[in-house]
């Protein structure tokens, strides 16, 4: 099944925005670190207040553009199935997996234990 290059070409922009946000922050992180005081504890446990707390910001942002993408992804696949031609639709799935040289209930159960796992 191919996805629609619109759509791909969607999910492609939006990994690079979200990545290139991620990335912006980081160098501006950096950027901070220069301002820190090293030898005062009070300003090193300050900066690692803040990194700590951006690392969890970046998580959660990562975790959401995962499942946004992941939503996209079964979007794109449910968008193929629909497109395949009805000779095709109305094969058995043994007909499937002798037509295409594939056993497609295994390819549906990992594609199932994947979105499981959060992969």
């Amino acid at each position: 099944l191919l996805a629609r290059s619109s759509d791909i070409e969607t999910n492609y922009t939006t990994i690079m925005t979200s990545l290139a946000t991620i990335s912006s922050s980081a160098n501006m992180a950096s950027q901070e670190s220069q301002n820190i005081q090293w030898q005062n504890r009070n300003s090193c446990l300050a900066h690692n207040h803040q990194r700590r707390q951006k690392l969890l910001q970046d998580e959660a942002d990562l975790l959401e553009l995962r499942d946004a993408l992941m939503r996209s992804q079964k979007t794109v696949f449910v968008n193929g199935l629909c497109t395949l031609s009805r000779d095709v639709k109305k094969l058995t799935v043994g007909e499937f997996n002798d037509r295409f040289d594939c056993d497609v209930v295994e390819i549906i159960m990992g594609q199932l234990a994947l979105v499981a796992s959060g992969g």
